[in-house]
């Protein structure tokens, strides 16, 4: 089967980037961000909207078995940081509604919460700070 619009597709990848540093002379290492596990593929179906849009287009046209190895720049994936789209949102939208209780399980710094936007849309967001 070869990866194009409407497929249902399965993949493992290994995702890395480079650490933050702290001057320009400095040498980032790179660092391990996320990894499928095996028997626990990456599925989705292509074309509509569910990747980024640089790794849909390095993956199109594959085919089973085969397998890839690339570099992303910024824009290609979620797009250069910016201080602008930071957000500090209330802890109460990360409480158990039963509860009340926040579900430190979930949300910790450094990890991702899924948001959703006002046109339905939803966006992983990564949590800086909490207090």
């Amino acid at each position: 089967m070869k990866i194009e619009h409407g497929k249902h597709v399965a993949v493992h990848y290994k995702l890395t980037g480079y650490e933050a540093v702290e001057t320009p002379d400095e040498k980032p290492e790179i660092e391990d961000i996320e990894e499928t596990k095996e028997g626990h593929p990456f599925e989705f179906i292509f074309g509509v909207g569910q990747l980024i849009p640089g790794f849909e287009k390095q993956i199109e046209g594959m085919e089973d078995g085969d397998t890839f190895d690339f570099t992303l720049a910024p824009a290609e994936a979620y797009g250069e940081y910016d201080d602008e789209k930071v957000i500090a949102l209330p802890k109460k939208f990360f409480c158990d509604p039963q509860t009340g209780k926040f579900l430190s399980q979930f949300v910790m710094e450094g990890g991702e919460v899924p948001l959703q936007n006002q046109n339905g849309d939803i966006i992983q967001a990564t949590v800086q700070k909490i207090t």
